[in-house]
């Protein structure tokens, strides 16, 4: 079945085992690292593929491995995201139920299952790069949950970690890092997994150089009606347009805002800091999200940041197991097959 995929491309900065203050890992690849979850994951449950726990407050659940295949040197890592519910289902809102009066229903969780969705991983080791994939319109990627399972599972069940004595209730604890067969030093190096999002340099470099002659500055942004300073900033804006009451001002919901700004004066620093900002929402913020920059002297062109990620798209033949989960070896063996075609639609943008 013919399938629209959305691709984007992020850069594996770092993955092994660091001392301080080095950018070099010490021991450690990516390609290890996926063979140890290979591996180890050979004999799991889902329910047991889980590494950490959620922090209190955080916007995701748990994660899970879902599946993992290799073919060639390119690798498919799919996760299973846990999504919110009770005893008594997750909750679903009538969509045309009135604001104020919604009408909302709780579908059944079957027993013994965990409610998510499924997110999907392209490996590409030799090319130190990942993309995450994107079915169905969907807009998640599970990106920030997946680099924390990747970081987790370099400081859990890699074949560098070294356990000490089980502990009394049956713990094992992780007492260092170090290779099959080598003594443990001291200080031990520390795990790291990051990743940033993929750029086309060009582009931003134009930006940066070209600081002090920005004339415009467009901010797209996507408000959480839902998250109280988010709402506050939607109800005054509507207020400065004369509109304090009714449906708009009471909206719950996302809405997407979009505004300019002429600044009497920009700068180099400036520009980094809105780079800075733009990359660090990338977990949480949606495709509409964007900062543009007009020029003095060419005020009719807009440079997105957006323009800058580099992403590819494909139409992919590709089987479905159900609903949600595609199947895993069909997925990487087109995703193989179209290798060439991908990349370079990123190396060309």
């Amino acid at each position: 079945m013919s399938e629209s995929v959305k691709f984007s491309f992020y850069q594996v900065d770092e993955c092994g085992y660091y001392s301080w203050g080095n950018s070099s890992p010490v021991f450690g690849s990516i390609q290890e690292l996926l063979t140890d979850l290979l591996h180890w994951s050979a004999d799991k449950s889902i329910e047991n593929t889980k590494l950490y726990e959620p922090q209190v407050g955080s916007d995701y659940l748990s994660t899970y491995l879902f599946d993992i295949k290799c073919m060639g040197e390119d690798w498919l890592v799919t996760t299973w995201n846990e999504v919110p519910s009770t005893e008594a289902g997750i909750a679903s809102v009538i969509r045309d139920s009135s604001v104020t009066a919604a009408d909302v229903i709780m579908n059944r969780i079957q027993d013994n299952s965990i409610p998510g969705y499924a997110t999907y991983f392209w490996i590409l080791p030799d090319d130190g790069l990942f993309a995450s994939l994107r079915f169905k319109k969907r807009t998640q990627t599970g990106q920030q949950p997946f680099r924390k399972y990747m970081e987790q599972a370099l400081s859990l069940i890699s074949s560098y970690v070294r356990y000490g004595e089980d502990g009394v209730d049956d713990s094992r604890q992780v007492i260092g890092y170090a290779p099959v067969g080598e003594d443990l030093v001291s200080p031990s190096p520390s795990p790291r997994f990051k990743t940033s999002l993929a750029h086309d340099v060009g582009n931003r470099q134009y930006i940066r150089e070209n600081a002090t002659r920005v004339s415009k500055i467009i901010r797209k942004e996507t408000l959480r009606l839902n998250h109280d300073d988010e709402r506050q900033w939607w109800q005054s804006a509507l207020s400065r347009l004369g509109i304090s009451s009714g449906s708009d001002y009471r909206r719950t919901d996302d809405v997407n805002v979009k505004y300019e700004l002429r600044p009497e004066f920009f700068d180099l620093q400036k520009v980094d800091s809105m780079m800075e900002e733009w990359d660090g929402s990338e977990p949480t913020r949606s495709e509409w999200d964007d900062y543009g920059f007009t020029f003095k002297g060419d005020a009719n062109k807009v440079h997105w940041l957006s323009y800058s990620t580099l992403t590819a798209s494909a139409e992919l033949n590709v089987v479905w197991d159900n609903n949600e989960v595609v199947n895993s070896e069909s997925l990487l063996s087109v995703l193989t097959a179209g290798k060439a075609e991908l990349l370079r639609q990123i190396r060309e943008e």
